[in-house]
């Protein structure tokens, strides 16, 4: 070290014809990428086997489930059908406090949507939508 305060050593000689080539030799080479394991993501898609193994699995599975879904749609349809009767009775019983009566068989449901003609203080259409097929 220099004993003057402020003065640094001098500098080795090879500073002083500094070549950029030559310290980019010296830098450290960049590491390779890593690659990712095979299982944690890979382009190269599904092997045979692993696709028949899933298909097993679907297969002994569907046998047991299949039953309980389908057994629920029974149920919704009756649910549909408990709830459509209601509307309907809830239309026809305003259509009787209205007119005085229930609809005639040949004027049937369709006189809670359009106006029969001889039905005096309709005051309709008493159903939103066309009257619902059977579920």
């Amino acid at each position: 070290m220099s004993s003057e305060p402020g003065r640094f050593l001098a500098s080795p000689p090879e500073w002083d014809a500094w070549d950029p080539a030559a310290a980019a030799a010296h830098l450290p080479t960049p590491r390779r990428r890593r690659r990712a394991p095979t299982w944690l993501g890979s382009d190269q898609g599904f092997t045979l086997i692993e696709l028949l193994i899933v298909v097993i699995i679907l297969g002994v599975l569907a046998p047991l489930v299949g039953p309980r879904l389908f057994g629920r749609v029974g149920q919704s349809r009756q649910a549909a059908a408990r709830v459509q009767l209601e509307l309907l009775g809830a239309a026809l019983d305003q259509f009787k406090l209205d007119v005085g009566r229930y609809p005639t068989t040949q004027e049937g449901l369709q006189s809670l949507q359009q106006n029969p003609g001889n039905a005096s203080g309709w005051e309709g259409p008493y159903l939103k939508k066309d009257v619902p097929v059977d579920p």
